[in-house]
């Protein structure tokens, strides 16, 4: 008679917040998400301001060298 009393016996509910765990959850992927989705366009943005910055030295630096390298050649004949 115990076996059958335990048997129609009812599974205790969840409390609330356990039953929606799984909303809170997709929250935080979500907020995860949108971090790392605003962290590669700032690193985007940075590579990109990078490579112009690297591209604006490297022009004054050859423009110079391309300045140094005439008067190189214009002086040779004194060697």
């Amino acid at each position: 008679m115990k076996a059958s009393a335990k048997a129609t016996k009812p599974k205790p509910l969840k409390p609330l917040a356990q039953s929606f765990g799984w909303i809170k959850q997709l929250e935080y992927i979500d907020i995860n998400l949108n971090n790392s989705r605003k962290l590669i366009q700032n690193l985007d943005n940075l590579s990109n301001s990078t490579t112009g910055l690297v591209n604006d030295v490297d022009m004054k630096v050859n423009g110079g060298m391309i300045g140094v390298q005439r008067v190189k050649a214009a002086l040779d004949w004194l060697d």
